[in-house]
């Protein structure tokens, strides 16, 4: 598979060649998100970034962070059906203590008539990143039905080799 090179805000990671791009338009160094899927709709790579110091004052750690945001999804009953723990590691991103998170879950969306919504399911892979250099938090989410999960985790495990979050360009 091909991929191609994303750069913003002195972060970059590579994403599949074939996939589409959408940086929010108010993104800014300290703030924002980009997302990059598929042209089916089926896969997504989701990345969102914030200060550090706002993670700082509510999480001693990434992994205190990280299962906050699953403890607060777990308790959304109203948004999502029942979530399945696949996977919960220490990971190391561009020599960065990281934590994955690896769930199931299901979405329902409401049609034309909102008394027969459809039930989707989603594998979420959730990557939380702590970054001293830049003052900035990253959040990478995979997002795929459980069946293409393999297929997603070869992609964003390829985006996380490639992720750096504070390069910077000297003359």
């Amino acid at each position: 598979m091909l991929y191609s090179l994303f750069s913003v805000y002195n972060f970059k990671i590579n994403y599949p060649a074939d996939w589409k791009v959408k940086l929010n338009e108010n993104a800014s160094f300290l703030n924002g998100n980009v997302v990059f899927f598929d042209p089916d709709g089926k896969e997504s790579i989701y990345i969102t970034w914030n200060e550090l110091k706002k993670a700082k004052e509510k999480y001693t750690s990434v992994k205190e962070h990280a299962q906050s945001s699953l403890s607060k999804m777990m308790n959304e009953k109203a948004n999502y059906g029942k979530i399945k723990i696949i996977e919960q590691k220490a990971i190391e991103v561009n020599f960065h203590e990281a934590y994955l998170n690896h769930i199931e879950l299901s979405t329902l969306r409401f049609g034309l008539i909102p008394l027969f919504p459809k039930t989707i399911l989603h594998s979420l892979i959730s990557v939380f990143i702590h970054c001293e250099k830049s003052q900035r938090f990253f959040v990478i989410i995979g997002d795929s039905h459980p069946n293409d999960a393999e297929n997603l985790k070869e992609k964003l495990q390829q985006a996380l080799k490639s992720f750096n979050c504070h390069f910077y360009y000297t003359e």
